[in-house]
C-alpha cells in the first residue's frame, strides 16, 4: 500500500504555523523609542489607533509625549514644572492632564498646553471624561471635581471622604466610581456634584478601578488586593490572585481585562473577570498604567522607559 502520511503533512503545517501565529501576537512586545530613555511613565491614553499620550516623571517634573502610529514612535510636546499623574485625550484634538499644581489642556493635538483653573489646590491623581464629554477628577483629601461639557471650568465635589482618591472612572454620564485609600469607594450617580461611600470590606489602599458595563465593576489596590461588583457597587467581593504586589490600574477590552502593578506584575481575564491568571512578574519594570483601544490592542507603561504593546488575534 502507498503511505499517504505525506499528504497529510501540509495540513499539520498549517495548524503549527496557525497556533505559532498566533502565540505570536498574543505576546507582549517591548518599545523602546530612544527619546524616552529611563524615564518614569506615569500614564497613558489612546484616543484611536493610532493616537496617544504619554506622561512622564523626573524629579518633580513631568513631560508629555504624543504618537500617531499606535505607539511606535513618540514626540516630546511639553515640559510641566510638576508632577503629572494622569492624561486623558476627550477627542482627536484636545487632552487634559492633571498633577500636583493643577490641570492642563491641549486644544491642538498636544501642540500648545495651558493651565486650567480650578477652586481647589490639592494635588489631583485621576481624571476621566464620559462619551458625552462630562469630566471628573479626584486627589488627596478627598478631593473631586466635575466639569460638565466645559473643561475648561470646574466645580468642587460634595463629599465627606478625606481618603487620598487615587482613580476615577465613568460607567456612564451620570455615574462614576473614585477609590482611593483605606479602601475607599465612592459613588456619584449626578456626574460627580456629589459622592456616597460604598462598603468595600477591605481596609488596604485602592489604587484603581474600572467598570465592564453598569453592573459590572472591579477595583484593585495594594498587596495584591483585586475587588469585584456585580451590582453595580452595592456589595463588593475579593477575588483570587496569585500575587502580593500592590496593583496599580486596570481596563477591559470587551471581555479581556488586564491588571498591572508593581514588580512587572501583569494579571488577565479572559472571561468577563470571572478568573484570573498571572501573565508575567518579574520579567518587566514596575509597570504603572494601560491604555486599551479598537478592542484589541492594550499598551503598558512603567519604570525605566517601559513601553509594552499587546495585539489580541483569535
Amino acid at each position: 500500500m502507498q503511505n499517504r502520511c505525506y499528504q497529510y503533512f501540509p495540513i499539520f503545517l498549517l495548524i503549527f504555523l496557525s497556533l505559532s501565529c498566533s502565540k505570536s501576537n498574543n505576546q507582549w512586545k517591548q518599545i523602546s523609542p530612544t527619546n524616552i530613555g529611563n524615564y518614569l511613565i506615569t500614564s497613558v491614553d489612546f484616543y484611536d489607533s493610532e493616537r496617544g499620550m504619554l506622561t512622564t516623571s523626573v524629579k518633580g517634573n513631568s513631560s508629555i509625549f504624543v504618537t500617531t502610529n499606535g505607539g511606535t514612535t513618540w514626540d516630546r510636546v511639553y515640559d510641566a514644572n510638576q508632577n503629572l499623574h494622569d492624561i486623558h485625550l476627550i477627542n482627536k484634538k484636545t487632552a487634559i492632564a492633571v498633577g500636583n499644581n493643577g490641570i492642563v489642556k491641549s486644544q491642538d493635538s498636544g501642540k500648545n498646553w495651558k493651565i486650567i483653573q480650578t477652586p481647589l489646590t490639592e494635588p489631583l491623581i485621576a481624571v476621566d471624561f464620559s462619551n458625552s464629554g462630562y469630566g471628573l477628577a479626584v486627589g488627596r483629601n478627598g478631593t473631586t471635581l466635575f466639569t460638565n461639557n466645559d473643561d475648561e471650568e470646574w466645580e468642587k465635589g460634595s463629599n465627606t471622604s478625606s481618603s487620598f482618591l487615587r482613580d476615577v472612572t465613568f460607567v456612564t454620564d451620570n455615574i462614576a466610581y473614585a477609590v482611593g485609600s483605606a479602601g475607599t469607594i465612592l459613588k456619584t450617580v449626578n456626574s460627580g456634584q456629589s459622592w456616597t461611600s460604598q462598603t468595600s470590606n477591605h481596609s488596604g489602599n485602592l489604587s484603581a478601578v474600572n467598570f465592564k458595563d453598569a453592573q459590572k465593576g472591579f477595583a484593585a489596590g495594594g498587596n495584591g488586593a483585586l475587588l469585584a461588583t456585580v451590582n453595580g457597587g452595592t456589595t463588593w467581593d475579593k477575588r483570587k490572585v496569585k500575587t502580593n504586589n500592590g496593583l496599580l490600574s486596570l481596563s477591559f477590552n470587551k471581555d479581556t481585562g488586564t491588571v498591572v502593578g508593581f514588580g512587572g506584575t501583569i494579571i488577565s481575564s479572559k472571561n468577563a473577570g470571572e478568573n484570573w491568571k498571572i501573565e508575567s512578574k518579574g520579567e518587566f519594570s514596575h509597570l504603572y498604567d494601560i491604555a486599551t483601544f479598537d478592542d484589541k490592542t492594550s499598551i503598558l507603561v512603567g519604570d525605566n522607559g517601559t513601553i509594552l504593546k499587546k495585539q489580541v488575534i483569535n
